[in-house]
């Protein structure tokens, strides 16, 4: 008797398993426009609508923010008011300046959270804030990254439904078209 039986089909099942991977828990995540711009006014507009680049005697912050999604980025047009020169004496020795300013950056993901990268000033309404631009892009902090582990959690504790708790949560990439982010990621979730 032949011990070695004829299974043809598992050499092409290994070569499957081997050249094709395993994302049983892979899932997407599509964001619309009108909810990226809530996250960026809870997540990064969060200190009374505004997001200061510079705080103190010296300023300068962003407020009423509008965004939109074009060119793999996303857009931000906010109002910019600012006092920008030298403490002196307990002020601020130098320009007001204040203007419409467009920026924009890269949308991406690492573990649970989204952070906004390559964030850089696309255009400037006022000329005299315009000549400060070189002043104004240095200034330009990263935003705080948005943990969408968290967001997912506080909205399932929100919940009456069955409770679900997720155990992981690992984004794998972000994609930016010109009307919404897919976020592809892997995740556990349980239930009682």
């Amino acid at each position: 008797m032949n011990t070695r039986m004829n299974r043809p089909w598992i050499p092409a099942l290994l070569a499957v398993l081997i050249v094709v991977p395993l994302t049983a828990n892979a899932a997407t995540l599509t964001v619309g426009k009108a909810s990226i711009q809530r996250l960026f006014v809870e997540g990064v507009f969060n200190d009374n609508g505004r997001w200061y680049l510079q705080e103190g005697v010296c300023y300068a912050y962003l407020e009423s923010p509008r965004t939109w999604l074009g060119g793999g980025r996303v857009h931000i047009e906010a109002h910019l008011s600012s006092q920008l020169g030298v403490e002196m004496a307990g002020s601020c020795a130098g320009n007001a300046l204040a203007a419409k300013v467009e920026m924009s950056g890269r949308l991406v993901g690492t573990g649970t959270t989204l952070s906004l990268t390559d964030v850089k000033i696309d255009r400037i309404d006022d000329a005299a804030t315009g000549s400060e631009l070189d002043v104004l892009q240095a200034l330009i902090p990263a935003p705080p990254p948005l943990d969408v582990l968290k967001a997912i959690r506080e909205g399932l504790a929100d919940s009456d439904e069955v409770p679900i708790t997720v155990d992981k949560l690992s984004i794998d990439s972000v994609t930016t078209s010109d009307t919404e982010v897919a976020v592809q990621f892997d995740f556990a979730l349980r239930a009682p």
